[in-house]
């Protein structure tokens, strides 16, 4: 590096500057780079930072304030350099993409012109991009994201082309009437309805109403409610001040038959229009009146979302709090009121009121909680909330009563001896399951919860209660040496699987960090006649024992003998993903499984061992001939229907 060059550049060069980035910057950001272009105009910088960094989104937004500095040729250069990249899947085709949004600034000649023709080519072949091999669509997300996003992008770049090429629009808007794919027609909605302006800027007349019809067609008649409400979203966006969108969007609000696009209708036009009178009335009337109870549910949470505080807005809320049939809406009201006006004279009588007198569960929890977070100080409320904790028919209000009364009471010996009276009496387990896990959060340095909880986890009748028992104690005391060997006994000798699981996954994650663990992982795997814990045990033997010399050989002795085929697949997994055995001998150790592996299909979800292998050589030797003939043969010999099939 030229020692002569500013500290800037050195932290552009380097990267260093990402920890310092924030918007402020760029002003003197944008002065050095202009100081340093007339300082030092035979060094050109440029070619330089785009050949490094162009892939970094924090540097491409330096590569386009740079661009506002330098000469035409720049740009040209940039948009030249991202077209030619090669191979451009190797980026999953960003380079094409980012060549896009520059498209409309390039000022055209017959270099650049010919540059925009071969982008404008590559982005109508990425349009229905797919991957070179087969993949199960939706099943393989990685692989069904990464497809979807490289079309997405495609449709959304053709869009940036529309004032070089102005037919792109047609093209688009037929793409979002004719595609069989949803998601391309939603991504050709947004980028008409981004980019119409652009591509009318010579025919502004009736552009609007233009735009109107085409969205509100589409909003209309296409058969996936994604795509509709994207539609929606694109009148609401860009339509803002046409005459009609406010008419349309109560339209869709009231007659769309999917519940989800009459609330993206109701959100537009709550946030939209939130201090429009008319439409605040309209959103206001509806929420009482409307016989669908969605629909009110809608109306409610996007007026609590949008809407600043006013007393009309207060006193629908209060009204829909204490009246609505809905016991969704009810809870809802009575958050926004909380949230909006918890100052309010009226909130807190309010709240007493739902504690004790709504028929819902659900609302008289919202009641207590919301009594408990603003109002715990008052003496008052730790009554009330004992009154509910011990008598409330709905477990779930119990529950919520137990966690707000350990909350305020830490350290309080009659609290504590609530929670215990709840733990020995309450009938339901999972009000008893929050009163330990409360015990052992707030009260673990108290002489004797641990050994109650212990006594729970062992003897107590319901399984939940035992499991939830193991996990408090393993969560609050994992770093203890005496409470690790317990939960070790417990994963060797509860006669309960599930419950020998929850000590085994319990202990592993919160164990002691200086204890060495592998040796009793060894002899789980070669012991332990649950197969789960095999399972988890290879695993995080693998995981701990990392490129230790012997792993590979003690995976592989598993994969060969284990009588449970979960277990040997566990096993070929990990001795890819944890070792560095990537020699001739492992292909061959993998031949021999997909040769020789004993496996019998019972149960459709079953991992079979000779397919796991063939994967492995798959993604590993791709390129071997054993591979391709062993394939062939699998293809053909298999007893498993599902490996001929793969």
């Amino acid at each position: 590096m030229n020692l002569h060059r500013p500290f800037y550049w050195w932290l552009l060069k380097t990267n260093s500057y990402i920890p310092f980035y924030h918007l402020f910057w760029l002003d003197s950001l944008k002065q050095f780079l202009n100081h340093w272009q007339q300082e030092n105009p035979e060094e050109n910088l440029f070619p330089e930072i785009v050949n490094l960094f162009w892939q970094d989104n924090l540097w491409q937004t330096i590569i386009k304030l740079w661009l506002s500095l330098l000469e035409d040729n720049a740009l040209e250069y940039l948009v030249a350099f991202l077209v030619n990249l090669e191979p451009a899947e190797e980026y999953q085709f960003s380079n094409l993409f980012f060549a896009a949004s520059f498209a409309e600034a390039l000022t055209q000649n017959e270099e650049t012109l010919s540059l925009l023709i071969n982008l404008q080519q590559y982005l109508l072949d990425l349009t229905h991009y797919q991957l070179q091999y087969k993949y199960e669509l939706y099943l393989d997300t990685e692989a069904t994201n990464l497809v979807k996003n490289i079309q997405t992008q495609a449709i959304l770049s053709l869009g940036r082309l529309v004032t070089v090429f102005p037919s792109n629009l047609n093209l688009l808007k037929n793409l979002s009437i004719y595609d069989q794919t949803w998601y391309l027609r939603q991504a050709a909605i947004t980028s008409v309805a981004v980019n119409f302006n652009s591509a009318q800027k010579q025919q502004q007349v009736n552009a609007e109403t233009e735009l109107f019809i085409w969205l509100k067609e589409r909003a209309q008649n296409d058969p996936d409610a994604e795509v509709r409400k994207t539609a929606i979203d694109a009148i609401a966006t860009h339509l803002k001040s046409y005459s009609e969108t406010r008419q349309i969007l109560r339209y869709f609000a009231l007659t769309d038959e999917d519940p989800y696009v009459q609330q993206t209708a109701i959100q537009a036009l709550a946030w939209g229009w939130g201090n429009h009178l008319e439409t605040r009335t309209w959103l206001n009337n509806l929420a009482q009146s409307t016989h669908d109870a969605y629909l009110r549910e809608a109306v409610v949470v996007a007026i609590a979302e949008a809407w600043q505080i006013d007393q009309q807005t207060l006193e629908i809320m209060k009204v829909l709090a204490e009246n609505e049939a809905d016991s969704y809406v009810r809870g809802i009201a009575l958050q926004t009121i909380v949230k909006k006006w918890p100052q309010n004279s009226d909130t807190f009588t309010l709240l007493r009121q739902r504690a004790f007198l709504d028929p819902d569960g659900y609302v008289r929890s919202i009641a207590i909680e919301s009594l408990a977070t603003a109002w715990g100080h008052q003496p008052q409320i730790m009554i009330w909330l004992k009154e509910s904790a011990f008598f409330d028919q709905d477990e779930y209000v119990r529950s919520m009563a137990v966690q707000q009364l350990s909350r305020l009471g830490k350290d309080k010996t009659d609290i504590l001896n609530f929670l215990i009276e709840i733990v020995k009496t309450d009938e339901n387990q999972y009000v008893r399951s929050i009163a330990i896990q409360e015990l052992a959060k707030e009260w673990q340095k108290k002489p004797g919860i641990v050994t109650m909880l212990q006594e729970l986890s062992e003897k107590d009748d319901s399984v939940l209660v035992r499991r939830i028992a193991i996990q408090a104690i393993a969560q609050e005391w994992g770093e203890d040496m005496g409470i690790f060997l317990w939960l070790q006994h417990r994963a060797m000798v509860e006669p309960d699987l599930e419950l020998r699981m929850v000590a085994f996954q319990t202990l592993l994650q919160y164990k002691h960090t200086n204890l060495n663990i592998i040796p009793w992982l060894k002899q789980l795997t070669l012991t332990e006649e649950a197969s789960d814990i095999r399972v988890i045990a290879i695993q995080e033997l693998a995981k701990q024992s990392k490129n230790l010399p012997d792993l590979a050989v003690w995976l592989r002795e598993i994969a060969r003998q284990d009588n449970h085929s979960s277990v040997r697949s566990a096993a070929l997994k990990s001795i890819l993903k944890y070792t560095e055995d990537f020699n001739s001998n492992l292909l061959l150790f993998l031949i021999e499984r997909v040769i020789s592996d004993p496996f019998e299909r019972q149960y459709p979800f079953e991992s079979n061992p000779r397919q796991v292998a063939l994967e492995l050589m798959i993604y590993y030797y791709p390129n071997a001939p054993e591979t391709i003939t062993l394939l062939e043969d699998r293809a053909t010999t298999d007893a498993d229907e599902e490996v001929k099939t793969f």
